[in-house]
């Protein structure tokens, strides 16, 4: 190899995994490399390093993030894996990113394998109706003309 290109990291990271195989499969761990940076002499990345859990299920840093802190979403950490549809496709919750205030739960396409950051409100409120939940009522203010009116009694004239 001559020089470091981005096809050549691809293929490496691949080779690099390949080998690590065996011996995650052996203790029960996987293994992905994170972002990097290249020139045409070296490349740096990171390398995670996960412990499956009893599903086979790779403890990722969102994943376990997710199952620390999905109470604060309305979701239940069991939750983690639970499959909901959204846009003509099927997604897979694999973690969430607490610091991401707006969208902080990460699901995966079941199809193309790409992520998406998804509002925490919008995937419970599709993982309640695939689970068949009700949704909560939203709570609106009402003027008391309108209360009194809903309890079938009319306000007084000058009230």
């Amino acid at each position: 190899m001559d020089k470091i290109t981005k096809d050549n990291i691809d293929m490496i990271k691949t080779r690099i995994l390949e080998a690590l195989l065996p011996v995650g499969e052996e203790l029960g761990l996987s293994f992905d490399f994170g972002r990097g940076t290249y020139n045409p002499n070296n490349f740096v990345t990171q390398l995670e390093v996960m412990i499956d859990n009893d599903d086979g299920v790779a403890m990722s840093r969102e994943a376990t993030d997710f199952q620390q802190h999905s109470w604060k979403y309305g979701l239940r950490s069991d939750q983690l894996g639970a499959v909901f549809p959204s846009d003509n496709s099927d997604y897979r919750i694999v973690g969430c990113k607490i610091k991401n205030r707006k969208y902080p739960i990460i699901v995966e396409d079941i199809n193309s394998g790409n992520r998406y950051k998804f509002a925490a409100s919008a995937v419970k409120a599709a993982v309640d109706k695939v689970e068949g939940r009700e949704p909560k009522p939203k709570i609106t203010l009402a003027t008391r003309a309108e209360f009194l009116a809903s309890q079938g009694t009319l306000p007084e004239e000058g009230e």
